[in-house]
């Protein structure tokens, strides 16, 4: 995790889980089933800069509900601020390495399927379900 100093402070165990459900996202997006236009389905690569595009929908979700700190008389920072570019892409990068990390240590690829289970699992509900299916709404745009 990026520290944000002096804006840094611990994530509570529903900012984890929604960062983990955002994880989940990426490489979900990652697996993306395409229609051809004749109707079949096969599977398409997304590119870097789809990647940085979801997860910066994902990040402005993130920084809108951002609690400032009261005893911060600094107004709070943009998303751009918070988040530069480089530290974006990095944090892509990082998923990647995690996504094929993982691929590596399964002796398999994740599955569409296995990725809609997880994701529905996630998405039933709980305190965070209103915020989760609004950085899915995001990542979607």
């Amino acid at each position: 995790m990026i520290n944000l100093s002096p804006f840094h402070h611990r994530p509570s165990a529903i900012v984890r889980a929604i960062a983990l459900f955002a994880l989940l996202l990426v490489i979900a997006l990652a697996a993306t089933i395409a229609v051809t236009s004749h109707g079949a389905a096969r599977a398409r690569q997304l590119s870097f800069e789809d990647r940085v595009a979801s997860q910066r929908a994902i990040e402005a979700v993130y920084h809108r509900h951002r609690i400032w700190p009261k005893d911060n008389s600094q107004p709070k920072p943009s998303l751009d601020e918070m988040l530069p570019e480089a530290a974006l892409r990095a944090k892509i990068a990082d998923y990647l390495r995690q996504s094929r990390a993982l691929e590596l240590w399964r002796a398999r690829a994740i599955t569409a399927d296995e990725l809609q289970t997880e994701m529905d699992r996630m998405a039933r509900p709980h305190a965070a379900s209103a915020r989760a299916r609004r950085v899915v709404g995001g990542a979607r745009t």
